[in-house]
């Protein structure tokens, strides 16, 4: 790979990872929508305990980054390291406000972006940790399955979780979150 190649896919991990903090910054998190994975559970607690999402998503990315690595490679796991800490450093820096008082559009707007940066962060050959580093290592040992749907039975299991703590409602809008993010990567 040329170092044009190198370069690009660093800016991908970079807007990707920034599109997906705004997500949760601006839509997500103010509405208690708790999307699956890692930002889900650091979602979950954030509201609980106040434990900063970005601080959260870093300490539970840890031990999937160290299999994640060793599994998918020297190259592949330094992107993902980089990414997973990009996005938790931008997540607990950022400071922007709410960008809707709705919950539904807080759904659609947060699912666009975090959609649409995961799909940019994995052009860029990384993940941003947590449940998509574990749904390409599952890709990668049955790549008949895509992605999206992987990320989607892994972050049901998050998202039901949450509709314990949070309530139905909130339940329904990350299924819905969830939905349009897997659409978003496919």
């Amino acid at each position: 790979m040329n170092k044009k190649n190198v370069i690009t896919d660093y800016i991908k991990i970079i807007i990707g990872t920034l599109l997906v903090a705004i997500s949760l910054i601006c839509f997500l998190v103010p509405h208690r929508i708790a999307p699956g994975g890692v930002s889900g559970i650091g979602t979950v607690l954030f509201h609980l305990f106040g434990l900063p999402v970005g601080m959260t998503m870093l300490v539970i990315n840890v031990p999937l980054l160290i299999v994640g690595t060793k599994r998918l490679g020297g190259k592949f796991g330094i992107r993902t390291i980089v990414a997973t800490v990009l996005l938790s450093t931008f997540t607990d820096i950022i400071k922007l406000p709410a960008l809707t008082d709705s919950p539904i559009l807080a759904t659609i707007y947060g699912g666009l972006f975090m959609g649409a940066g995961l799909g940019i962060v994995l052009s860029g050959s990384a993940t941003t940790g947590g449940t998509d580093l574990f749904a390409k290592l599952i890709h990668d040992s049955f790549p008949v399955v895509s992605m999206g749907i992987i990320l989607f039975i892994i972050d049901f299991l998050v998202v039901l979780t949450a509709a314990i703590v949070f309530g139905p409602d909130e339940a329904f809008y990350a299924f819905i979150c969830i939905f349009i993010v897997a659409k978003m990567i496919d």
